[in-house]
């Protein structure tokens, strides 16, 4: 049997050196076969080398006769150049991949396999391999690597109700493959080696024609998507975005003179003779100007639907009797001072007069009651009475007195023994706000039940007659709310009772509850009475009576000892503090100076300096469930409260701050 090995060089000779050496063998024993002679490739930029097939000769005793050698043809094939392929020094035999080509070396009988991959097809002789094959001397071998293209990737989805278009988009990628060099191997298994290159195509006519089919007809932002065709990574954009409403604004009443507020933060001392919080106007002053409300503009969403501006709201100016409105301007008809009260859109604005008593309150003076402001000069002496229906202010002290306020008291002496009360008016107001909206709420659900028994019956509210309406109510309150009447009975008598401001109104609200519900059955009423028209006009008063932001009673003194003090809204005490008094207070008190004995009572907030004393006294400190109690200094005796949370101090303490968790549980820091 023949041995044959294929070999390369650098020129002939060296290729034919090297296969004697691996036959083992001289020139004389081997024939040589010149496959492709040295030369360049590749626009001369590639060195192509030498490849010969040298084949052991058979003895003679195995020689079969060859005729018709051909040397001619022999030696022009060895000078053509035709073929190149690569040389260096065999070592091994088989099958390798070097610079992305196949090189063979065959040697005996076992031949080389190649398995093909997915993304490398294989040919044998021009026909497809899919499985490991084996590969023979003279077999024609060819490769075929497929690069990949995936192209770029794009969705738009409206969001935000329709309100943006939001374009998610990915790159295309070209990638590149190669075969990975191997070395030489009897199976070898193809391997590919891959380039990634990412690129972008998209022009954006693509993009809008995209929003176009969505049916987006506004709102298309040119510059997003430009900007989107030029990017060559994983990227998201709005591309377009709906026109939301433009917010108008409600009416609303600028006032021109100085509103002083509580300022919770401030403990510095205060001096009285300076401190004036009441404004003055004169007759024909404008004191504040009407602003009428500004439409907004309606939206539009992606789709071209339109998204109606929110409504504005004007408020409702109740003049009082001393001043006009003119042009939107609101003037004074007298010297006094101007007050202004906000209940919800609902604004009071008038001038108090002032009445000024240069000397102390006392048996020689009387009692001072005005439907305005009030400002004595000196103190208000023993069993004596200063009632306004603005602010008091108090140049001296207050002995064993009553002073009653609605909007605030300013005392710049000390009181002892007295009692002081600001805001009472509107108390008595929030009470009847609170008992009303319980009335709405029953009412409500006679509304809902009424409703029911007339579905049942085929019919509507409109289809019964008052009187029919008022024994069916009647019927559902003997079933079912029994403690109606006497809810309503009890409402009324507060009217009547307490003379609260607008009395008229609540006068009126009093008598059409009373004909509706306290009246016999026997008693006609209006033809156009309806259960819906009742409600939502209690519903629109009581809208009218909440107040807005933080309430503006103020009381504030610099010392008490020994008294009640009331405030609907805040108390500050700025001196040397207070001594077993009760002080009450809506909203918040702060005092500056000691606490000891007595109770402090607020709703929302409480800020004390030092409370308790060196000898055991009992002092309460107390807040509502959402309030919070903060004090510098505590001494044992102490107790405090948040919601129906206590504690007691039973030794001195610093730095507490009191409050209750989402549990409901008292924590103290």
């Amino acid at each position: 049997m023949k041995q044959a090995v294929t070999v390369q060089g650098k020129t002939v000779e060296e290729a034919i050196e090297q296969a004697l050496i691996n036959l083992k063998a001289t020139r004389d024993e081997v024939d040589v076969e010149v496959i492709t002679n040295p030369g360049k490739r590749l626009f001369g930029l590639r060195k192509a080398l030498a490849e010969v097939k040298v084949t052991r000769k058979q003895r003679m005793s195995e020689l079969e006769i060859v005729e018709d050698v051909d040397f001619e043809k022999l030696v022009e094939a060895a000078l053509s150049g035709e073929v190149a392929v690569e040389s260096s020094q065999i070592s091994s035999k088989g099958v390798r991949v070097k610079n992305g080509r196949l090189e063979f070396v065959f040697e005996g009988e076992i031949k080389p396999s190649i398995t093909p991959v997915d993304d490398v097809t294989l040919y044998i002789n021009d026909e497809q391999i899919t499985e490991k094959v084996t590969i023979q001397p003279d077999d024609d071998v060819t490769l075929s690597i497929a690069d990949e293209l995936v192209p770029p990737q794009y969705s738009i989805d409206l969001i935000e109700n329709n309100m943006i278009a939001l374009l998610k988009f990915t790159p295309g990628k070209k990638v590149r493959k190669t075969l990975k060099d191997m070395p030489y191997t009897m199976d070898l298994k193809l391997t590919t080696a891959a380039m990634t290159t990412y690129y972008n195509d998209l022009a954006p006519q693509q993009i809008v024609d995209e929003l176009k089919t969505l049916g987006v007809q506004k709102g298309i932002i040119f510059p997003a998507i430009q900007k989107v065709t030029q990017v060559e990574k994983p990227y998201e954009l709005i591309v377009a975005r709906g026109q939301s409403p433009e917010e108008g604004a409600d009416g609303d009443l600028e006032v021109h003179f100085t509103i002083d507020t509580f300022n919770p933060d401030s403990l510095e001392k205060v001096d009285f003779r300076e401190m004036n919080t009441i404004s003055t106007a004169r007759e024909g002053d404008p004191i504040a100007t009407h602003v009428p409300p500004v439409e907004g503009k309606d939206g539009y969403d992606l789709l071209g639907k339109v998204i109606p501006k929110k409504p504005v709201r004007d408020i409702t100016l109740r003049l009082g009797k001393n001043v006009t409105l003119e042009d939107g301007e609101v003037i004074a008809n007298i010297s006094g001072n101007p007050t202004v009260e906000w209940r919800n859109k609902t604004v009071k604005i008038d001038i108090n007069p002032e009445f000024y008593h240069p000397g102390e309150v006392s048996l020689e003076s009387g009692n001072i009651r005005t439907e305005g402001d009030v400002r004595i000069g000196g103190d208000v002496r023993t069993s004596m009475f200063v009632g306004a229906a603005g602010s008091v202010r108090v140049n001296g002290s207050v002995r064993k007195a009553t002073i009653e306020a609605k909007h605030s008291a300013i005392i710049v002496g000390n009181v002892l023994s007295s009692t002081i009360t600001v805001g009472k008016q509107d108390d008595i107001e929030q009470e009847l706000v609170e008992r009303l909206e319980q009335i709405i709420i029953i009412l409500k659900q006679i509304q809902s039940a009424v409703g029911q028994i007339l579905t049942l019956r085929g019919s509507e509210e409109d289809d019964l007659s008052p009187t029919a309406l008022k024994q069916l109510i009647h019927l559902l309150l003997e079933k079912k709310h029994l403690s109606f009447k006497r809810s309503v009975s009890v409402f009324i008598q507060l009217v009547e009772e307490r003379k609260v401001e607008e009395s008229d109104e609540w006068n009126n609200i009093a008598n059409e509850l009373h004909r509706v519900f306290l009246t016999p059955l026997t008693q006609e009423l209006p033809a156009d009475l309806r259960l819906e028209n009742l409600i939502f006009h209690l519903d629109s008063f009581i809208e009218n009576y909440y107040l807005e932001g933080t309430t503006t009673n103020e009381l504030v003194v610099p010392y008490v000892a020994n008294s009640k003090l009331y405030s609907n809204g805040n108390i500050e005490v700025k001196g040397q503090g207070v001594i077993q008094s009760i002080l009450v207070a809506r909203n918040r008190i702060q005092i500056q100076g000691v606490c000891r004995g007595g109770e402090i009572i607020a709703q929302n907030a409480i800020v004390l300096q030092e409370t308790g004393s060196e000898n055991p006294v009992t002092t309460l400190v107390k807040v509502g469930e959402v309030g919070t109690i903060k004090i510098g200094k505590v001494y044992a005796g102490t107790e405090i409260q948040v919601g129906n949370r206590k504690h007691a101090f039973h030794r001195d303490d610093y730095e507490i701050f009191a409050r209750l968790d989402e549990e409901g549980m008292l924590i103290l820091r």
